[in-house]
């Protein structure tokens, strides 16, 4: 799928996500991750109210926009913004149109 020319002028910015490495018995995710994949993305430092996780209702500091028709970004993900920050992430979604997946929302502390 091939994103709009005027869409993907808007991505200014890089990030690198990287999956979790390993998973213990216990379900726990470990601290150590692998490789990771770097993305053009728009960031946005503007605060907002959102769902976490939990469903409760907190501030996100900003949203990363990861222009990917494939991304596979989750909650144990470890997102580097351009700037080498690590933030904690509080939800990610993943937004489709007709032909499928557009781009992942990423919306962090």
């Amino acid at each position: 799928m091939a994103f709009e020319k005027d869409f993907l002028n808007m991505t200014a910015d890089q990030v690198t996500v990287s999956p979790p490495s390993t998973v213990n018995s216990y379900g726990a995710i470990s601290a150590t991750t692998s490789d990771g994949i770097a993305y053009d993305a728009r960031i946005e430092e503007e605060p907002h109210s959102v769902l976490n996780g939990q469903g409760v209702e907190v501030i996100a500091s900003g949203t990363v926009f990861v222009m990917s028709s494939s991304a596979d970004i989750g909650l144990n993900h470890r997102v580097e913004l351009d700037n080498g920050l690590t933030p904690e992430l509080l939800r990610v979604d993943t937004l489709r149109d007709e032909q499928g997946q557009h781009h992942v929302e990423i919306h962090f502390r």
